[in-house]
């Protein structure tokens, strides 16, 4: 469920297809396509949010970027594009895919990088209770910068 509003008529419920609910099983993800855009300033900093605790995934953890699932007649650029406006508000100066990779459970991630013009504002969605800019070294992250994080920007800064 995405939303719902409640009226005299009755209770209307927003709901995403069907095909969204499997990207959480273990395995039997149908192989559909998710995209995480790692975002950066344009002094190599990177975007960091603290995600809400209402959410299903990673649930008061820090993230990177933006993420989400590609729609049903949706490009995936789109999707990266989309999903950059809806978390943060911003369209990025330059995009770079980095990677498609297919989890153990079937679901395809695109791997992109998005750095964003000089003076960017960013406005977090409902989805973050936080957010901060952490240092383009990562050796100099937070202690929230958590491994996998880290992994994955070492990866990504090469």
């Amino acid at each position: 469920m995405v939303g719902y509003e409640a009226g005299e008529d009755g209770l209307t419920l927003e709901l995403q297809p069907a095909r969204w609910a499997l990207r959480l099983l273990p395995l039997g993800a149908a192989q559909s396509m998710s995209v995480v855009c790692l975002v950066r300033g344009v002094d190599g900093s990177w975007l960091a949010g603290k995600r809400a605790s209402w959410l299903a995934s990673w649930p008061g953890r820090w993230a990177l970027g933006a993420a989400g699932s590609v729609e049903v007649g949706e490009q995936p650029i789109d999707t990266i594009e989309r999903e950059l406006q809806e978390e943060w508000s911003v369209r990025p100066d330059r995009l770079r895919i980095e990677a498609l990779v297919m989890r153990p459970s079937e679901l395809v991630m695109l791997v992109a990088q998005a750095w964003l013009p000089d003076g960017a504002e960013v406005t977090p969605d409902s989805e973050h209770d936080e957010f901060a800019w952490w240092p383009a070294d990562v050796e100099f992250w937070p202690e929230e910068g958590h491994s996998s994080l880290r992994r994955i920007a070492s990866l990504l800064d090469s």
